[in-house]
């Protein structure tokens, strides 16, 4: 099977597209986790974050 194989490229275009997905996921899960340690939960703190509503605002 050659380098150049259409599969090949298929396979590290996924293998690429799932380290993306995983460094995304971990930065998120490790952003909420120094919120939860900060005790931020507030939509103040929180709208440079995260712009979209996570989070209704009282």
């Amino acid at each position: 099977m050659s380098i150049s194989s259409p599969l090949v490229i298929l396979a590290v275009f996924l293998i690429m597209l799932a380290l993306l997905f995983g460094t995304v996921l971990v930065a998120a899960v490790a952003q909420a986790i120094v919120n939860k340690v900060r005790g931020e939960h507030g939509p103040q703190e929180n709208t440079t974050t995260y712009p979209t509503m996570l989070y209704p605002r009282y």
